[in-house]
């Protein structure tokens, strides 16, 4: 890997005892899968976590899971060497999770299912099932290896190990305890990894405040004369990363989550009500929120302590390894241990709840689909341990992939693979549950928009066209609309001729 040279220069390590504080976490989550799995006695308990959990736990659960190790790695990254334009997602975030609490989740609850794509066969075929069941597993894979080697890297900043050995680690210990105590089990590690995660990340600012001579005024000052607090350019032009294609993606991309994610699905039906359901979504939302609006300044803070306090190390660095590293020199120790814990629990929770979700969509919708339509309850529990370490295994393998490949930001990896891999998963739903759209109309519209992915896909390789060709983030868009408007106005056109 090219920036590991850099970093085994550096020869960064933590104390013994910020070593013992991250050895103590990842035992705990241990622990907590073994014990666990003592009350896993079917694939619905570990699945669906018995659908009996209290909503602030699963309300905690999705804020870990959201608030991954993406969030303290790639936003400050992003803000440490541009400006606060990620923070709109800030601002649409809870505009997505609208038609999940008033439609999304008290249909799946009262739908009492197992994976959240088999409505659509009912409703489209089983090709759409098939189309969007596997949309979802190729996105959480690439999601997944992408989470393992952003903490990877810190970790190697942080510890001086080589990153491929610690994805090999970290992604063992994801799977020892997420295939033993399910989803349970993931639900109540993610409660102390919400408050571990918080906890270390509150105490970055602070910090970093203390050692700049002038405090945050000063820094304020600074950064609004260097356009660091700038939302991003506000016009429409199509070909940047503006304001808006940053708020217009990701209001697909999170309603696309909040209303067709397995791992959404499974908190929707894990809560024992309706209304501790809705109770979980907003802790998850209130939360959520503002942590990521938090790690947005963070990288801004960190900007300014090292325009103050210059290190040639940090020049040598990417973008995402300048945080681990003030962690590894700035910060004393049993507080970096505590930070850099906080780091590997918020990897952690994300990574065990899509290793959990993807199994269960194979296991519902490939498994007993065409395989074993009448699975006992050992059966499905079994085979739900056994797709659990298969898609373990693939996070591994793909994080060590983009650990050799990467080209640019992680966020910016992160929104592009979620477009191209979430094409028309939203449109999709929204046409089942809006309309009453025809299996030709709609599966001609997955075709079709399956076709303008792979088409913009080419293009945009294209050299002498990618001057004036849109921001890849326009993909998401374009795709769900033109498959939820298509499909429409066949359907209409249909009717008149007929």
């Amino acid at each position: 890997m090219a920036q590991g040279d850099s970093l085994f220069a550096m020869n960064s390590h933590l104390h013994v005892t910020d070593l013992a504080i991250v050895l103590v976490a990842l035992i705990a989550s241990l622990a907590v899968g073994c014990y666990l799995s003592l009350g896993n006695k079917n694939s619905d308990s570990f699945f669906m976590a018995g659908r009996d959990m209290p909503g602030w736990a699963v309300g905690l659960s999705l804020l870990a899971t959201i608030v991954s190790s993406m969030t303290f790695l790639a936003l400050p990254a992003y803000s440490f060497k541009a400006d606060w334009r990620w923070m709109a997602t800030c601002l649409v975030y809870p505009l997505a999770l609208i038609p999940a609490i008033i439609w999304f989740m008290p249909f799946f609850r009262s739908s009492n299912v197992d994976s959240a794509y088999e409505y659509l066969e009912q409703r489209f075929g089983l090709w759409a099932r098939l189309y969007v069941a596997s949309g979802f597993v190729l996105m959480q894979c690439l999601r997944m290896g992408i989470i393992l080697f952003a903490t990877s890297l810190a970790l190697e900043v942080l510890l001086g190990v080589d990153s491929a050995i610690i994805i090999i680690c970290m992604g063992v210990i994801v799977i020892v305890y997420c295939t033993l105590g399910g989803l349970k089990a993931v639900i109540w590690t993610d409660v102390i990894q919400a408050v571990a995660l918080v906890a270390g990340g509150a105490l970055v600012v602070p910090i970093v405040l203390s050692k700049i001579s002038g405090g945050a005024e000063l820094l304020l000052q600074d950064a609004l004369a260097a356009g660091k607090t700038s939302l991003g350019p506000t016009t429409m032009d199509a070909h940047e990363l503006s304001i808006w294609v940053i708020l217009i993606s990701h209001l697909i991309i999170y309603m696309q989550m909040s209303c067709t994610d397995q791992m959404f699905v499974q908190r929707y039906c894990a809560p024992r009500s309706l209304l501790a359901g809705r109770r979980a979504l907003y802790i998850g939302m209130l939360g959520t929120v503002p942590v990521w609006a938090y790690f947005i300044v963070m990288g801004t803070t960190l900007w300014a302590f090292y325009k103050y306090n210059p290190d040639p190390v940090v020049a040598s660095l990417s973008a995402e390894e300048v945080f681990p590293y003030f962690i590894s020199t700035q910060v004393s120790v049993g507080l970096s241990g505590v930070i850099a814990a906080a780091l590997c629990l918020a990897a952690m929770s994300t990574l065990s709840s899509s290793v959990n979700a993807t199994a269960s969509v194979v296991k519902a919708d490939f498994y007993q689909r065409f395989l074993v339509r009448n699975t006992s309850d050992r059966q499905g529990l079994i085979a739900g341990r056994i797709f659990s370490i298969l898609f373990g295994v693939t996070m591994i393998v793909i994080a060590i992939i983009v650990r050799s490949t990467r080209t640019n930001t992680l966020i910016e990896m992160q929104a592009v693979f979620l477009g191209v891999f979430g094409s028309g998963l939203l449109g999709i739903f929204l046409l089942a549950f809006a309309t009453k759209t025809s299996n030709q109309a709609a599966a001609v519209a997955t075709t079709l928009t399956i076709v303008l992915v792979i088409v913009w896909l080419t293009l945009s390789q294209i050299e002498s066209i990618q001057p004036w060709w849109p921001h890849e983030l326009w993909l998401g868009v374009v795709a769900n609309q033109f498959l939820f408007f298509f499909a429409l106005g066949w359907d209409a056109l249909r009717k008149m001729i007929a």
